[in-house]
């Protein structure tokens, strides 16, 4: 059959994408296609690490019309990308309980998350440690906390040069 693709071209955080309907006269799929599409498929994945529902980068924050509860989760290199991303969890649509566990524990969390950035996992650790946990952190809490082991494990084993840490965290898969 002849190759039928109608695509409509928008544009998202002032980058390309495209959405339509491809494929051919036999197949044909709606779909958006982009590096937007992409970055949002990766940081989707990334929600079972950081026990988060919603996760989006720093551009489409800046982006956003209406102010969310946001909490800032990591500096992340995501699959396929070079480049750096700040990722937030956007936690406004839970329940008052957890939504005020997480606003009292934002300050600790970044002063955490900035030790972490630094290189300096012992004291991220230590005051990973000191935070009262609420379910909604223990996650995210226990996860930095592994982490932080992790590298200092690697950096034991020689697999890991903390001097060339950069504070961004690699995911290599999807």
């Amino acid at each position: 059959g002849s190759d039928t693709v109608k695509r409509i071209k928008a544009r998202w955080c002032n980058q390309q994408v495209s959405a339509g309907n491809i494929g051919s006269e036999s197949k044909m799929d709606f779909t958006v296609i982009g590096d937007p599409v992409n970055i949002a498929s990766r940081l989707e994945s990334l929600t079972k690490y950081y026990t988060a529902d919603i996760i989006i980068s720093e551009d489409v924050l800046s982006h956003l019309k209406a102010r969310h509860d946001t909490l800032l989760l990591d500096n992340v290199v995501v699959k396929g990308k070079n480049s750096p991303l700040k990722i937030y969890e956007v936690y406004d649509h839970k329940d008052e309980k957890t939504r005020t566990a997480l606003n009292d524990a934002q300050g600790i969390l970044d002063k955490a998350l900035g030790e972490y950035i630094k290189g300096n996992f012992p004291a991220a650790i230590s005051i990973y440690e000191s935070i009262q946990l609420h379910p909604q952190i223990k996650g995210l809490v226990d996860y930095y906390k592994g982490r932080c082991l992790a590298l200092m494990q690697a950096e034991k084993e020689g697999s890991f040069n903390i001097s060339k840490w950069n504070g961004y965290y690699e995911f290599k898969e999807k």
